[in-house]
């Protein structure tokens, strides 16, 4: 009978043993390391490197205007919105200034007209007075050419005051037939240096949305030399 009882005492020491859990650490925490995995330590950049950096996209170089007006020093790109530079047309009276075509097929053509105008300077200022009774003299004009027989079935779409890379500008829009093709029109005016700057871009509506983008394109490349 001692012996079984010495038997069983050792047996419970063991297990108690056994059965007791570790110290806690310092952290107040019971460590355990199954089913997990210490990070490891962060890879020292070796001698000679630096570290890379995440910089801003540089902007493309300028373009080379293949024609500056020396009054106004606006620039004309070879290329704008898709679009290429066909030449510079000088009008008889200095009033009128000049204008710059750009083309890219004989669907989509745009004449940029620079001109000081009659009386007193352009304003810089879209929004002002002076700019918006021009801009009806301009669209009058266009009118007054259907009248005349050069356009056919004008339609005017709508007018408005738009801001476009920090510059405002009126754009007005219509529809008309051009030697029996129907075509879509875009006006835009603005002021810049004491000139008016005004742009009509025209395009055959079977092409209208391709001509949407470049026509957007080709305003962007013209107000960046409007700085």
């Amino acid at each position: 009978m001692a012996v079984v009882r010495w038997t069983w005492v050792v047996v419970w020491l063991w297990g108690a043993v056994a059965c007791t859990p570790p110290a806690p650490s310092q952290g107040g925490t019971t460590p355990s390391t199954r089913g997990t995995a210490e990070p490891p330590p962060p890879q020292a950049v070796p001698p000679g490197w630096t570290p890379v950096e995440r910089r801003a996209r540089p902007e493309p170089p300028p373009v080379r205007p293949v024609f500056v007006d020396p009054t106004t020093g606006i620039g004309f790109p070879p290329t704008a919105g898709g679009l290429r530079y066909r030449g510079v047309r000088r009008y008889r009276s200095a009033a009128l200034g000049f204008s710059v075509r750009y083309q890219n097929s004989a669907d989509t053509w745009a004449d940029v007209f620079i001109y000081p105008g009659f009386g007193k300077k352009a304003p810089e200022q879209a929004r002002s007075a002076a700019m918006a009774r021009h801009f009806r003299q301009v669209e009058g004009d266009i009118f007054s050419a259907a009248r005349q027989g050069y356009y056919r079935q004008l339609k005017k779409l709508g007018s408005r005051l738009l801001r476009l890379d920090g510059r405002e500008l009126w754009q007005g829009r219509y529809t008309y037939a051009l030697r029996g093709r129907p075509v879509g029109s875009l006006l835009y005016l603005t002021g810049y240096r004491g000139h008016y700057v005004k742009v009509r871009f025209t395009y055959v509506q079977t092409r209208r949305a391709a001509a949407l983008r470049e026509a957007r394109g080709l305003l962007h490349a013209l107000i960046r030399q409007l700085r």
